[in-house]
């Protein structure tokens, strides 16, 4: 309809010029706020207590930068979106999002910002905003590039290169999984993207992810705010503390009848384990938690400060346990956590490091290798109380504890051909249940790996009968050699000599690698050389380099007697002590977040590969049994016979047999 009337015309025109009034973003998103999905439709977003100081950081003049260091699960792919909503109705702006590659560039453009600008389930306030229809006046919209109706622009820009970051003046700047970003040669990736709003009067970010390994980009964001964490109120006691996050998630009980429950600081008993926090308690904790920097335990060194001494970073750190989501229940997350650690006890730390990093929000680095040093290892070998310093009275020639079940033996070849530190490191260890383990003895052998009189010197290693604490008399049972090398050929052939004593053993760099692969049939032909023949007796297995490491580092880690613990004799010399663990976690390269095993330089890791060949040994023999319990129970046996020879016999009742044929279990049970 055609109006006439000034009045109305110029009340229209007003309505148009008139300046949208000042609210908060959580005010708009609990307003107009929508989830988007192509195949769930639109649907109103509720905002959870937990989640409310995101939504107050980008029109709070004193936060510039809002950072939330997080597991998966907690809706901050939703507040992201939210941001790019708020930035581009209520209050038009250039906005740059910066993902880690260009692949997840366009998948971010086709899956959330298309369907946020989509006429049929998108965001009901961004209607008609985006066409990707060529104009005279402006080119087409692009997946990186995007120009809105009313003047705001989205610019999507991956990390990895630096022109990225170049000739563009963007506010707000949103950071995704800073963690993947690699490390540019022309500086630091966060400065180069943070430079973009260096023009603005009131600059915003958003730095969010999970956090992969210490001190990556993600864990440097959350140091530079504030470091804040969620204290929930116990529902017993009222005592407000963390939940599940720094050394609360030592209170989590992860199995057991309490499984998926959590103990108060306050009030929970540990000897009857009641009161508990439960699962089911958490929405009406959180409806009284708050977010509040903690007075000691966190580094503020490196935190970014106003004028007047302010932190002008708010960072938060999600803890587990507080998404609502059912899969992330306390139940669930304690089950995801045993199955992680029994991963890492047979030398996979995958799956931990995907359950500290999803789950937990936290950066992970396997088995805390930095703790592993050869002091601290002197100091456990001094430790009698823990059943180290063996054998205790200078009088003693026995050289077992009584818990040793079996011995086997490792062999590092070193050089050959006449080489220059040519020669053969020998190290003995004894086993017991769980993989409890003792260093027994060490030798070096000088000469040529690569001749049999070198070799030959093992002979009598393996031949000697150990004596245990209480006489028991226990020979080696299997010793593995290194065929790396120059000795190859004569290491395979020597052991050729001596199958069911020795096995030749390799180390295989791939990160997937098995602690101890399938053998491979090995024979020579008439050159002397080595050629596959199936069904030869002689096999050699391969040793993942990275999962024998991480399974070592996980039992030197273990702190008290029992399973996996590591006993240190009084004989271990100290150059063993410096051998046993020299390798440290660093990155594959410069510019890669993945990390790996290596040797420092000048570190020698002799005694460290021994201890690895002899547990390859073992390994080798746990496939002859159906279970390591029938395992460890025919070795005591046989340790208990070195003593007595010939137990007494039970006389048993002599069998009836009747003209029947004898029938299945259940008629003879």
């Amino acid at each position: 309809m055609i109006t006439r009337s000034v009045r109305s015309l110029a009340r229209g025109l007003a309505a148009k010029l008139k300046p949208k009034p000042p609210i908060t973003m959580l005010d708009y998103v609990e307003k107009y706020g929508y989830i988007t999905s192509p195949s769930d439709g639109r649907q109103k977003w509720y905002t959870r207590p937990c989640q409310r100081d995101w939504f107050l950081a980008p029109t709070d003049p004193a936060v510039q930068c809002m950072v939330c260091m997080k597991p998966s699960r907690v809706g901050w792919s939703e507040y992201v979106k939210f941001v790019i909503q708020f930035f581009t109705d209520w209050r038009p702006s250039k906005i740059m999002i910066v993902q880690p590659t260009d692949d997840e560039v366009k998948k971010y453009s086709d899956e959330d910002i298309e369907t946020m600008f989509d006429p049929a389930h998108g965001a009901p306030r961004l209607k008609n905003l985006l066409s990707n229809k060529k104009s005279r006046t402006s080119l087409k919209n692009t997946y990186n590039y995007k120009r809105l109706a009313n003047g705001a622009i989205i610019d999507l820009r991956h990390a990895g290169s630096a022109g990225s970051a170049r000739r563009v003046n963007r506010n707000p700047v949103l950071m995704e999984e800073p963690a993947a970003y690699p490390q540019l040669s022309e500086g630091d990736t966060l400065q180069l993207f943070l430079q973009r709003a260096g023009t603005a009067v009131d600059p915003f970010f958003t730095i969010g992810g999970t956090p992969v390994h210490p001190n990556d980009y993600m864990e440097q964001c959350f140091k530079m705010g504030d470091q804040q964490y969620r204290y929930y109120p116990c529902p017993h006691c009222g005592h407000y503390q963390e939940l599940m996050t720094r050394d609360a998630w030592q209170r989590f009980i992860k199995e057991g009848e309490h499984a998926g429950k959590l103990m108060c600081e306050k009030c929970t008993n540990p000897e009857t384990l009641s009161p508990l926090i439960e699962y089911r308690h958490l929405r009406t904790m959180d409806e009284h938690a708050g977010w509040a920097c903690p007075r000691e335990g966190v580094d503020r060194s490196k935190q970014i400060l106003d004028d007047e001494g302010n932190p002008i970073w708010r960072s938060q750190q999600f803890g587990p346990g507080m998404s609502y989501h059912r899969a992330a229940s306390w139940s669930e997350l304690a089950r995801r956590y045993r199955n992680a650690h029994a991963q890492l006890r047979m030398g996979n730390p995958d799956p931990m490091q995907v359950f500290h990093n999803t789950d937990m929000g936290i950066p992970w680095e396997p088995a805390q290798a930095s703790r592993i040093t050869a002091e601290g290892l002197a100091k456990r070998q001094q430790d009698a109380a823990m059943g180290n310093g063996y054998p205790w009275r200078q009088e003693d020639t026995w050289h077992l504890p009584r818990g040793v079940l079996l011995v086997t033996i490792g062999v590092d070849v070193q050089g050959g051909g006449g080489s220059q530190g040519e020669g053969l490191r020998v190290h003995v260890w004894g086993w017991g249940f769980g993989e409890e383990s003792w260093h027994v003895a060490e030798f070096e052998i000088d000469g040529d790996p690569t001749q049999f009189e070198t070799l030959d010197q093992l002979n009598p290693v393996m031949a000697k009968a150990w004596i245990r604490e209480d006489g028991a008399q226990i020979p080696a049972a299997l010793g593995a050699i290194d065929e790396g090398g120059l000795a190859t050929e004569s290491v395979r052939r020597w052991c050729a000599a001596r199958v069911g004593r020795w096995i030749p053993v390799r180390g295989l760099p791939q990160p997937k690698a098995e602690l101890l692969g399938k053998g491979v049939p090995v024979d020579f032909n008439a050159k002397n050389q080595a050629a596959r023949q199936p069904g030869r007796d002689l096999m050699y297995y391969s040793v993942g380099y990275e999962r024998s490491v991480n399974h070592w580092a996980t039992q030197l880690n273990i702190k008290a007697p029992g399973p996996g613990y590591v006993h240190i004799g009084r004989d271990t010399s100290s150059q063993t002590l410096a051998e046993l663990f020299p390798w440290k976690r660093t990155p594959v390269s410069s510019k890669s977040s993945v990390r790996h095993w290596s040797l420092p330089a000048g570190a020698h890791d002799e005694a460290g590969d021994c201890r690895r060949y002899a547990y390859a040994a073992l390994l080798k023999l746990a496939r002859n049994y159906a279970s390591s319990d029938v395992m460890w129970s025919r070795w005591q046996r046989q340790a208990l016979r070195s003593i007595n020879p010939d137990p007494p016999s039970e006389s048993k009742p002599a069998l009836q047999l009747s003209g029947k044929r004898p029938g299945g279990f259940v008629t003879n049970w």
